[in-house]
C-alpha cells in the first residue's frame, strides 16, 4: 500500500462456508458410532475405530478450514483486493477505477445470517464469483463509495 492509501473494509468467507465439512464430519462420526454400538468389539478395536474416524475428519477438514481462515476481501481507498486461500492461494487486485460492477445476491438464508454471493466484474474482464462471503453488502458499499478517479503516478 502506498502512503496515501488506507484500508476501508475487510471481510472473509462466512462460517457457513464450512457447513459441508461439518456435515461430512457428523456422518463419519455417526457411522463410527453405529459400528461400535452394533458390534461386540474389544476396547482396542473401538479406540482404533474412533482414532481412524478422527483422522479422516481432520484430513477432510484441513483444506476447507485453511481456505476459510486465509481468504480475505479487502477494500482500500484505491483498490479491491481478493486473497483466496487454499494451499495454492490466489491474489486478485482490481483498481477501483477499473471496477465495472459488484453484484450481491444474499438468498433467503444468507440474508438472515449475513452472507451472500458476490459477483465482481472488472472492466473488460470476465466476472469473478465468490459464494458465502460475510457482509457482502458492506463490501459492495465500501468499494462503490470510494472515489473512482484514476490514480496518478508522481512525476519522476
Amino acid at each position: 500500500m502506498s502512503d496515501d492509501e488506507r484500508m476501508v473494509f475487510e471481510t472473509g468467507f462466512h462460517p457457513t462456508y464450512l457447513s459441508g465439512t461439518a456435515v461430512f464430519g457428523a456422518c463419519v462420526a455417526g457411522a463410527t458410532a453405529l459400528v461400535v454400538y452394533r458390534n461386540p468389539l474389544e476396547t482396542t478395536s473401538i479406540v482404533q475405530l474412533w482414532l481412524a474416524a478422527l483422522a479422516v475428519i481432520a484430513i477432510a477438514a484441513a483444506a476447507p478450514l485453511h481456505r476459510w481462515w486465509s481468504s480475505r476481501f479487502s477494500v482500500s481507498t484505491h483498490r479491491l483486493t481478493i486473497q483466496s486461500g487454499g494451499f495454492r492461494g490466489q491474489r486478485i487486485e482490481i483498481p477501483l477505477s477499473r471496477l465495472a460492477e459488484i453484484t450481491v445476491t444474499p438468498g433467503l438464508l444468507g440474508g438472515l445470517l449475513g452472507y451472500g454471493t458476490v459477483k465482481i466484474v472488472p472492466t473488460g474482464e470476465p466476472p469473478e464469483v465468490f459464494t458465502r462471503v460475510a457482509a457482502p453488502t458492506a463490501l459492495r458499499d465500501a468499494a462503490l463509495q470510494q472515489p473512482r478517479a484514476p490514480r496518478r503516478r508522481p512525476a519522476p
